[in-house]
């Protein structure tokens, strides 16, 4: 009887781990607000445009050309389909990340602001 109350308390609480760091996971994205349009810092002028949800999409770059992107973890992928691109994300601030695609090749990217808002149709 012992075991059955010790299985189900670490079973319980494999549980809650799961479910708090998909939750943290969640607010992670939301916070790095990914979708959008970002424009590299300094002397060489670079804009990536992703659009889809907040870890998935499509891109399109102005070095790279138009692909998928997808986040895991904390690698962002651009595929291209003749190519991939894997790139450590870090975020610096809210509107702004870097990119390392290997040692000492990062570019940091500022996201683009607007100041049109998007109004949603109401569903009827």
């Amino acid at each position: 009887m012992m075991s059955l109350v010790v299985v189900g308390l670490v079973a319980f609480l494999a549980w809650n781990w799961v479910r708090l760091t998909r939750l943290r996971r969640q607010q992670w994205l939301a916070r790095l607000q990914l979708p959008g349009i970002w424009e590299a810092e300094g002397e060489v002028a670079e804009s990536l445009s992703l659009q889809g949800s907040l870890s998935a999409g499509e891109f399109r770059s102005s070095r790279l050309g138009t692909g998928h992107w997808r986040l895991s973890g904390h690698t962002l992928t651009l595929d291209t389909g003749s190519q991939v691109h894997a790139f450590d994300l870090t975020f610096h601030d809210a509107g702004r990340i870097g990119l390392e695609a290997g040692p000492g090749r990062r570019r940091v990217f500022v996201r683009r602001t607007s100041n049109v808002v998007p109004l949603r149709r109401a569903n009827r």
